[in-house]
């Protein structure tokens, strides 16, 4: 008797949350919550949001003021206070990960294989004809720029 109340208990929860999905609109994104607003740049500001995530825990796992941290690093307290409230402007991925570094942690980078996104660059397994490619470029170029004798000299004919 118990079991037959709560298979039906679970069934009622499950018919109601049904009921709760259908109304909500759900898409799935691409794994770059910067690519799927729109951000100029997505890549670069994924792996930037990951480093101040990093130098965040460092901080706090160190239990450091912003000001100590300022000091370590070499900038203005007020510039740790923006960059701790996700304003990376004026970092460049290089300077965040000498912060890093300066806080005395190793970074290391690690290099693999997109996971079922769209791949905006040709496998690595085919070679990259840079002649056809820099031809094409510099002709495009020569021709925006009214230059007509630019096209044989990019081709390497």
């Amino acid at each position: 008797m118990i079991a037959k109340a709560s298979k039906l208990v679970s069934k009622q929860r499950e018919h109601s949350i049904a009921k709760r999905v259908d109304n909500v609109s759900v898409t799935i994104g691409s794994g770059n919550v910067f690519a799927d607003i729109g951000v100029p740049r997505p890549e670069e500001a994924l792996a930037k949001a990951g480093l101040v995530h990093a130098i965040a825990t460092v901080i706090a796992r160190k239990k450091l003021t912003q000001k100590a941290v300022a000091e370590l690093v070499g900038v203005a307290q007020p510039k740790i206070s923006n960059l701790l409230n996700g304003n990376t402007l004026g970092f460049s991925s290089d300077r965040l990960i000498e912060f890093l570094l300066r806080l005395g942690y190793d970074v290391d980078i690690n290099v693999r294989r997109p996971r079922g996104r769209l791949r905006l660059y040709p496998p690595m397994n085919r070679p990259l004809d840079l002649r056809s490619l820099t031809a094409k470029t510099c002709s495009a170029t020569s021709r925006s720029r009214g230059d007509k004798g630019a096209k044989s000299r990019g081709s390497g004919e």
